[in-house]
């Protein structure tokens, strides 16, 4: 769905990329246009960056957000190492027409189509990342960084139908922080978003690399667990819960609070659809809460 580097990144890394790259953007469009208006009126512009005997590129502010970039899978992605490469072509030809025109030469109509295209292809790559950051700040959750309802419906259509061409059972559960509502009105809203936080990386942390943790909405939390089956379900939602009921959460400096969880499952297989999977999930979650709370419930499709 989303390339390798913008998979990697966190909301705070997607945000400086996507701003950067919308600055540039404007900065880019007003300096072509100085550039063209050079060309048009043949007096070359003060601002055209083609003074001194630097690689024209320096000059750029473009050029100094990407040197202080220091996370590698950004570096390395190939759309990125392409648009630097394109970033500086971009200025070296325009210094080359700046150039030709004042030695009063005339300019080639093949010399401007090969800076245009140049342009063409530097804005369209830098559109597209700037589209993607911002694809994927709209499937990341802001506060704990883990993927969203958005992110996670379109996880499970793949896996339906993934589930559906190879005939596998998966498991969803649906998992409900018991008395949450207690935490915010005793210790408050900041001690709140802690507690979640932290909870996220307890399940990410534990989880399989395979399956998945998603936040569902306030404090409920989705965990999807690939080709598993009810019985191995049941063991790894039981140690979850098991390890949250046993660990103390930090909610502000030097206070820690105990909390426990109720687990609703269901099955998923080729006969299930992924919406029925979390309709099922939930009878099963509220089925549990009926009965007492911190406990992983039986499997709502049998309910």
């Amino acid at each position: 769905m989303y390339s390798e580097f913008t998979q990697q990144l966190n909301v705070r890394e997607l945000e400086s990329i996507k701003d950067s790259l919308q600055i540039s953007t404007a900065i880019h469009v007003r300096w072509i246009s100085k550039i063209n208006q050079s060309l048009v009126c043949q007096q070359e512009h003060k601002e055209s960056q083609c003074a001194d005997n630097n690689p024209p590129h320096r000059n750029c502010s473009f050029t100094r957000w990407y040197s202080s970039i220091t996370n590698q899978s950004v570096l390395d992605d190939p759309s990125f190492i392409k648009l630097i490469s394109l970033h500086e072509q971009l200025h070296l030809k325009a210094c080359e027409l700046v150039a030709t025109l004042s030695a009063k030469k005339l300019i080639s109509a093949d010399e401007y189509s090969k800076f245009s295209e140049i342009e063409y292809e530097f804005f369209n790559i830098q559109s597209s990342i700037i589209e993607e950051c911002t694809e994927s700040l709209g499937t990341v959750d802001s506060l704990t960084k883990l993927p969203n309802k958005r992110a996670l419906h379109e996880i499970l259509l793949q896996e339906e139908n993934r589930i559906k061409r190879n005939k596998f059972s998966s498991i969803i559960s649906i998992v409900g922080i018991d008395d949450f509502k207690t935490v915010n009105q005793e210790y408050g809203y900041i001690a709140g978003d802690l507690l979640l936080i932290q909870l996220a990386a307890l399940f990410k942390n534990s989880l399989r690399n395979f399956d998945t943790v998603a936040r569902y909405s306030g404090d409920k939390f989705i965990l999807y667990l690939p080709e598993t089956d009810l019985m191995s379900a049941e063991v790894i939602l039981e140690r979850f819960r098991q390890s949250i009921e046993n660990t103390n959460f930090e909610i502000s400096a030097g206070i820690g609070t105990k909390i426990t969880c109720t687990f609703g499952l269901s099955h998923l297989d080729s006969e299930l659809s992924t919406e029925q999977g979390l309709s099922n999930a939930w009878d099963s979650l509220n089925a549990a809460i009926s009965k007492g709370r911190n406990s992983v419930g039986a499997d709502g499709s049998n309910e």
